[in-house]
């Protein structure tokens, strides 16, 4: 009875610190220098988010509910300070309509042309 109540306690003893150094290195991890943004950073950081999306549902979930969700969920995953201007957005389904993306025509106050949704849609920038 005593070595069976031992071995228990021990078993305690060692989850227990198990769990501590677990937390404390996770822990640690999370106050780690975030890398600066930057092209070679930010094209790491969101290759590791579309690795993980491919097989972590809950992490895909997050990818997809907000821009702000998507932008914290890339700054956890890739260790990287995304800047405030930043706006991240993914979804799913490469033809959804839910999505209207438009780069918006160069400004001109004087000018009243016609400006075509064809021409304006699906902006933004080259890839990197």
């Amino acid at each position: 009875m005593l070595k069976r109540r031992t071995v228990s306690l021990f078993c305690l003893v060692f989850a227990s610190a198990f769990c501590f150094a677990a937390a404390l290195q996770t822990n640690q991890m999370n106050h780690l220098p975030k890398k600066q943004w930057n092209q070679a950073n930010a094209i790491a950081a969101f290759d590791m988010v579309l690795t993980r999306s491919a097989f972590d549902r809950a992490f895909r979930d997050r990818l997809t509910a907000s821009p702000d969700s998507a932008k914290q969920a890339l700054a956890e995953e890739g260790q990287i300070a995304v800047p405030e201007k930043i706006v991240i957005l993914f979804h799913e389904g490469k033809y959804d309509e839910n999505y209207h993306i438009f780069d918006l025509p160069p400004f001109n106050p004087s000018g009243h042309e016609k400006c075509a949704y064809r021409q304006y849609f699906e902006c933004c920038y080259p890839v990197w």
